[in-house]
């Protein structure tokens, strides 16, 4: 299969999932460890790494958890600046997922000083308890 195959493939779990939680995490795990066979690129190892968290997360897998929060870390520190920022992003959702919600408000105000795609940076607002993040 190729890259946009691959990409169309991966919208499926996420189309036919009747919630977020219902999401067919194992399917989408595998089909970006297909992707990252055909296309390597830094974005594509944070989706993965994304997937892999949402699939950890509803396992309860605490070590696979821990593990892709270090790959996250690696590639904070030494990515192209695109995949450090989605990096910074996934590592957030991490946070306020496991209940950090103050690190995570940290990391969302760290980046919604940065951002500069409107809607982004309000949800990365809100999330960091900025009231500036509900604004129109």
């Amino acid at each position: 299969m190729g890259r946009f195959t691959l990409e169309a493939a991966i919208s499926g779990p996420h189309s036919v999932a009747p919630s977020f939680a219902e999401t067919d995490w194992d399917a989408v795990v595998t089909l970006y460890g297909a992707l990252a066979q055909v296309w390597r690129s830094p974005s594509v190892t944070v989706a993965h790494l994304a997937a892999r968290m949402h699939r950890a997360l509803a396992d309860g897998d605490a070590p696979e958890l821990r593990h892709v929060e270090n790959e996250l870390l690696e590639l904070e520190a030494s990515a192209a600046a695109y995949a450090r920022r989605d990096a910074r992003l996934a590592l957030a959702d991490l946070a306020w997922r496991t209940g950090l919600r103050e690190q995570a408000a940290q990391r969302y105000r760290a980046l919604a000083d940065e951002l500069t795609a409107e809607p982004l940076r309000r949800f990365c607002q809100r999330r960091a308890g900025d009231p500036a993040g509900w604004g129109a």
